[in-house]
């Protein structure tokens, strides 16, 4: 169910009846909602993309030691760059993205925002490079994804 946006879950729960297909949803959502968590959402792409974690934390251009903290969830409230960074090494898609910003409970990327607008650009362009993006923006004299 993390590949589904809140509106989704909302239309199937709307759309749901009956004790069995409440339960049928819980089912799907995996320990009734308790595992919706960025670190579950991670190890969900990871897994998907058959990637390494080792190979995203060395993307992600983090500290070892912080994107491992995020991966593992003992980071409990990382900052809204080191969420972006890891989903760049984990070369998420813009809705991708945009998911595990939600589920960390941060701000979307936003087109108006022009940090973001590069952030987007580059997602939409099948550039995840950290070091690409980080040397546009910094061209730009914006914030650096860090």
């Amino acid at each position: 169910m993390y590949d589904k946006t809140t509106e989704q879950l909302d239309r199937i729960l709307g759309e749901t009846s009956g004790d069995r297909g409440l339960r049928e949803y819980l089912e799907s959502l995996g320990k009734s909602g308790d595992d919706l968590t960025i670190q579950g959402y991670f190890n969900y792409i990871i897994a998907k993309k058959q990637l390494e974690a080792a190979d995203v934390v060395r993307e992600s251009n983090l500290a070892p030691a912080y994107a491992y903290q995020i991966l593992n969830g003992t980071k409990k409230h990382p900052a809204r760059m080191k969420i972006v960074a890891l989903c760049l090494g984990c070369r998420m898609t813009l809705p991708e993205t945009q998911r595990a910003l939600e589920i960390a409970g941060l701000r979307k990327l936003y087109p108006r925002d022009a940090a973001d607008a590069v952030i987007i650009f580059h997602i939409n362009n099948g550039n995840c490079s950290v070091d690409d993006i980080n040397m546009k923006l910094h061209e730009l004299g914006l914030e650096l994804v860090e």
